[in-house]
């Protein structure tokens, strides 16, 4: 009979904790980001990136992390700051993203709607000169290299018109 009493209790008390799910939250607004684009300056480099990841911020709040290119909803309406930081595969491995710290994030103030889509196209760019320096780029656009030949040199620069950044040359 005491068992009998206790198992009521213990029942009783895990259906008082349960409660219903709203399951009416509201209509979402969604977000497209179907392009994004890097620019970089002429002391910066190439171009080339491997930008995998959308980190989405809105008022500061994280609101999620999307792979690129993405369509998603978020539960807010009207005018909203939304920023974008991109994300990169850390080493290059899948189930480890970071967030690049070397680009600025994109920051945009729009205007979402509740059921219809917002299309964003993020234009991503380097930290400004105080935060990043960039000390030697070596794209082999110059008449010579930075590079120099000594007598312990083992390897030979080679240029090639193979198509790697566009019409970049490559070295082998």
């Amino acid at each position: 009979m005491k068992h009998i009493i206790f198992y009521f209790i213990l029942v009783s008390f895990l259906f008082l904790s349960c409660k219903k799910a709203d399951l009416n939250e509201g209509v979402p607004s969604y977000i497209s980001i179907p392009t994004f684009e890097l620019v970089t300056e002429i002391d910066e480099g190439s171009n080339s990136h491997k930008i995998t990841d959308a980190w989405i911020y809105f008022d500061n709040n994280l609101q999620g992390i999307y792979p690129l290119p993405s369509n998603f909803p978020v539960l807010l309406d009207g005018k909203q700051n939304i920023k974008i930081k991109a994300g990169i595969k850390n080493n290059g491995t899948a189930t480890t993203r970071i967030k690049y710290p070397f680009y600025n994030y994109y920051i945009e103030e729009i205007l979402l709607k509740k059921d219809s889509t917002t299309i964003l196209k993020p234009i991503f760019n380097y930290l400004n000169g105080n935060d990043l320096d960039f000390v030697e780029i070596e794209d082999f656009e110059d008449a010579g290299t930075i590079f120099s030949r000594t007598s312990k040199s083992d390897t030979s620069l080679f240029q090639t018109t193979d198509s790697v950044f566009g019409t970049i040359g490559a070295v082998n």
